[in-house]
């Protein structure tokens, strides 16, 4: 398991940085990194989710 997380974690920063090159063309650096800091901020609510912790 933790090397899936692993794995999938260092997918990710390909993807992140496309769309925050993007997000900054788009709208200006200080709005792409406000909207950016919004969704690292909201990412770990998926491991508060009944299905998360479900014990099987």
């Amino acid at each position: 398991m933790s090397a899936l997380v692993n794995a999938v974690t260092v997918a990710t920063v390909p993807v992140g940085a496309v769309i925050g090159t993007a997000l900054a063309g788009l709208m200006g650096l200080t709005s792409a990194m406000l909207v950016l800091a919004a969704v690292a901020a909201v990412t770990p609510a998926f491991y508060w989710t009944r299905g998360f912790r479900a014990v099987t």
